[in-house]
């Protein structure tokens, strides 16, 4: 599916409503979510062409992976899921150490900030903080993250 394509299934018709909460005009509404191939299309280029641009830019530039997809981790983060960066097709045993162990150090990393944060709070009978939860949070997407990206090295490594 092309960039404006997934802007047209997201939006849909673009009411007032819609105009508004995105703060530019309708007209730019409807040519994020045309097709462009060349400068004398009537398309433009979306926020998802941008993002993509940032993230091509980062990578051409050496940052890594994880620093360049930084963009979709924070959406995907934002709106309560989760991204999962695709595996090299070519691993061996040593990647696979390395990877297990990381998997386990996101998951103690995890366990660690939810024993310090309920150790406290069932003491007091308190909720969990706001800023507790965030922490709770962001450890337990990297630690599922890490077991996704250790199930698809060891999936590949069987093929």
């Amino acid at each position: 599916m092309e960039t404006h394509e997934v802007l047209k299934t997201a939006i849909g018709k673009p009411t007032d409503a819609v105009i508004k909460a995105l703060r530019v005009s309708k007209s730019t509404v409807y040519k994020w979510t045309e097709p462009i191939e060349d400068i004398n299309d009537s398309g433009a280029i979306n926020p998802l062409d941008r993002v993509e641009a940032i993230i091509a830019t980062a990578l051409s530039f050496g940052r890594p992976t994880e620093q360049a997809f930084g963009p979709i981790q924070y959406l995907a983060t934002r709106f309560n899921g989760v991204f999962i960066p695709s595996i090299p097709s070519h691993t061996n045993k040593n990647e696979i150490f390395r990877h297990t162990f990381e998997t386990s150090k996101s998951f103690s990393d995890l366990l660690n900030t939810i024993g310090a944060s309920t150790a406290q709070d069932s003491e007091s009978g308190e909720k969990l903080s706001p800023n507790e939860h965030k922490q709770i949070r962001a450890h337990g997407m990297k630690a599922i993250q890490q077991i996704a990206e250790l199930m698809a090295l060891l999936e590949n490594e069987a093929v």
